[in-house]
């Protein structure tokens, strides 16, 4: 019965995502594009994004080495200026050793955050659960209808 809203409402949310986080300047390679998306059952609705979207909205806390040939990748797109003649893998490495130990901060003047709260708001939430019962209060009342049209 609310299958289709549900996706719809899910289709929604995932194509201003997507333009949120592009029109923020945090575009890249694209997974998150391609990897943010929207199930939906007559109950529930679920968006899954990639595992990364998390470090962009709240950063990431120090640890463990980030994946080597993610950051390489990054590097080799050009999205950091090189002051030297080092080679991309060191530069890699540098910066994976940086992220390891102090973390990635949330916001800077490169990412501001908020790529999916500003998104994901409670009036975006509200306004579907109103349309739900709206259409809910209006299959109850042909329902009740229907049952006393049989007498």
């Amino acid at each position: 019965m609310f299958k289709d809203k549900l996706q719809q409402f899910g289709d929604k949310t995932v194509n201003d995502l997507i333009a949120n986080y592009i029109k923020l300047g945090l575009k890249a390679f694209g997974s998150f594009e391609a990897g943010t998306n929207a199930v939906a059952s007559e109950k529930s609705m679920e968006i899954t994004a990639p595992f990364h979207a998390r470090m962009m909205e709240q950063g990431r806390k120090p640890g463990k080495f980030p994946p080597p040939d993610e950051i390489l990748r990054w590097v080799r797109l050009g999205k950091i200026q090189k002051r030297s003649n080092i080679s991309d893998e060191s530069l890699a490495y540098l910066i994976g050793r940086k992220i390891s130990r102090e973390g990635i901060k949330v916001p800077t003047k490169y990412n501001i955050g908020r790529v999916i709260t500003s998104v994901l708001t409670d009036g975006r939430i509200d306004d579907l659960e109103d349309e739900i019962f709206e259409e809910l209060r209006a299959n109850i009342q042909r329902e009740i209808i229907r049952a006393y049209d049989v007498f």
